[in-house]
């Protein structure tokens, strides 16, 4: 199957082990960047889940996704289709 090339705009795919430093803000720029027309529908990532682990974050005060524990992180990661 032929996949698109990625357009400017969406987000760099991200390694399992920099999506575990991230910080909330940083998922707030990324967001952001998904919501721009194309990168939207170009980007592997779930804006969706990205919305949701920032709203578990805020609800628990956790400024680095690494903060939720290492399955539940990685569970994360999953969801927002890093891995």
């Amino acid at each position: 199957m032929h996949r698109p090339a990625p357009s400017r705009l969406a987000p760099d795919p991200i390694p399992l082990e920099r999506f575990l430093e991230l910080q909330r803000d940083d998922l707030g720029n990324i967001l952001a960047e998904l919501e721009s027309s194309r990168a939207k529908r170009e980007s592997p990532l779930n804006p969706d889940a990205i919305e949701a682990l920032i709203r578990v974050m805020d609800r628990h005060d956790y400024q680095t996704v690494s903060l939720l524990g290492p399955e539940a992180a990685r569970a994360w990661a999953r969801r927002v289709g890093i891995v």
